[in-house]
């Protein structure tokens, strides 16, 4: 957020155009719903799922999936999000290491609650997205999925989805409660910090960032967590993994049916999941609710129409290594910094593979405007995170 940052865009994009190629290998947009996103939204809890038309079904999971014995690991595709830039306190460091802070900081926000209690979930959110210290760790998005122990604890082994820091402490960490035990040990050359931890398993279905319940393995995976593992570099977050029994406990919560809608609306017409709204992720304050819903309802079609949703969505059907979902408004902010110099990278390349193709990227003009709604976005995203980053340092 600071004039470094045009910079440091620049200096992935290149790295960052791998990812996005895969915009045009499907032609399946109609199955894609759309994420309405108003401005601003009460807070009450949503109410069950309405019909809408349902998109294609798929079988496959957002959680990390670690590889078939013998087979190779997942690819990791180069990040999206712009790296963030390190904020230290002025002041002395403290007494406790740096690892047990990060615990008891986590610890100490989402407490243990009943698994329906909305109201303990919203406090918790709040605290959580204060803890500048855990927020600031990643070096860009935070990948998150589920650990297995038979891929061990190197990231880059794993197929996660990747979040805005600050967003996933709210819509993600926000999920599970934590009672305080806790561990901070060496794994190799990783740092692991081991926080018990419960599922908030009987929330509104559309108070989860997407529906968890598509598959069974994706909801097995929420309701039996243990813990959550946050798996460090020195002080840098390289990705956090939860991690669940492998079998399931006695009266464990079922799942909402999956009836194979994303999106949906509530009793009083309310777009869901409301969990993936702006209006749940930022505070009920942010003046730049309005402008930020509106950038991204401007942008959300063009990315449909060039086949971008195909790939990018929970179900990760391109088996991306780095998965940024960019059909939920929250979600998106993982690459609100970057996908400016992204596009304008492309439109550099004398061979673009999407120029003049039905599946991408028709032509110049429509990249220009692409890059123009994309340019909005960020202003708008980066105006509605600094609004939260500055009340978080004076609240």
């Amino acid at each position: 957020m600071t004039g470094k940052r045009t910079a440091r865009m620049f200096a992935i994009a290149a790295v960052a155009m791998a990812v996005m190629s895969s915009c045009d290998r499907r032609d399946d947009q109609a199955a894609r719903p759309r994420v309405p996103t108003p401005a601003k939204g009460p807070s009450a809890p949503a109410a069950q799922p309405a019909a809408t038309a349902p998109p294609a079904s798929t079988d496959n999971s957002e959680t990390a999936q670690s590889p078939q014995p013998g087979a190779a690991p997942p690819a990791v595709n180069p990040p999206l999000l712009a790296p963030r830039e390190r904020v230290r306190p002025s002041s002395a460091e403290p007494s406790t290491p740096f690892h047990e802070r990060i615990a008891q900081g986590v610890i100490a926000a989402s407490p243990p609650a009943r698994p329906d209690d909305v109201l303990a979930r919203t406090a918790a959110m709040d605290k959580l997205s204060r803890l500048a210290e855990l927020i600031d760790a990643p070096a860009a998005g935070l990948p998150w999925g589920f650990f297995d122990a038979s891929t061990g604890y190197d990231p880059a082994a794993y197929s996660l989805i990747v979040f805005e820091p600050m967003i996933w402490t709210k819509t993600c960490l926000s999920l599970f409660t934590f009672s305080g035990a806790h561990t901070v040990r060496g794994e190799g050359k990783f740092t692991v910090v081991e926080i018990a931890a419960k599922f908030r398993a009987k929330l509104p279905p559309g108070d989860y960032p997407y529906p968890i319940w598509h598959t069974s393995r994706s909801w097995q995976s929420f309701v039996r967590t243990e813990a959550i593992l946050l798996v460090f570099n020195g002080e840098k977050l390289l990705a956090a993994l939860g991690k669940s029994a492998p079998n399931a406990a006695e009266g464990e919560e079922a799942p909402p049916k999956w009836d194979g809608k994303w999106t949906w609306s509530d009793g009083l017409g309310r777009p869901q999941p409301r969990g993936a709204t702006f209006a749940f992720a930022f505070s009920e304050e942010n003046p730049e609710l309005g402008a930020v819903g509106a950038a991204y309802s401007a942008l959300e079609p063009k990315l449909r129409a060039y086949n971008c949703l195909s790939c990018h969505w929970p179900d990760n059907s391109a088996k991306a290594g780095r998965q940024v979902v960019l059909g939920y408004p929250t979600h998106a902010l993982a690459v609100y910094e970057s996908l400016v110099p992204l596009l304008q990278r492309k439109d550099l390349k004398v061979d673009d593979p999407h120029a003049d193709r039905s599946g991408g990227i028709p032509d110049k003009a429509a990249r220009e405007e692409l890059i123009r709604l994309a340019e909005a976005f960020q202003a708008a995203a980066d105006h509605a995170i600094s609004y939260e980053v500055a009340r978080r340092a004076v609240e």
